[in-house]
């Protein structure tokens, strides 16, 4: 009895490890997804700081500097466009999705007639 009862402990100590480990996973994995996005911004804003600063020290008088500012912000300017229009096609795209899903009426109807149905069928199997 005592091999019996140690060997399920065992068992279930070890599915209970493997839950753990499989939620610790998926919120590593969505914690890592997080990151992803943000280092994608961040490299991107690195990116654009990096290259101003070799342009600044590429500058000899104040009119290249200021040719400096205005490339940085003409950049950024650029993405936000970008941004903006992937946004304006993400919204598109699930608004599509919204309109292609049923409404509440059309479901409360599908079921009413599904039930009605099934009662028909029910009442018939008599």
């Amino acid at each position: 009895m005592t091999w019996a009862k140690n060997g399920l402990l065992l068992a279930v100590g070890g599915l209970a490890g493997m839950a753990l480990a499989a939620i610790l996973d998926v919120s590593d994995k969505e914690a890592e997804k997080e990151r992803d996005d943000v280092d994608a911004l961040e490299s991107l804003i690195e990116n654009i700081r990096s290259d101003a600063e070799w342009a600044m020290e590429e500058c000899v008088t104040d009119e290249d500097r200021v040719r400096v500012y205005a490339r940085v912000n003409d950049s950024v300017r650029e993405y936000q466009v970008e941004l903006g229009e992937l946004g304006k096609e993400i919204i598109d795209d699930l608004k599509k999705r919204a309109s292609k899903t049923p409404s509440k009426e059309d479901v409360e109807k599908f079921i009413a007639g599904r039930v009605q149905k099934f009662k028909f069928k029910m009442d018939n199997f008599d």
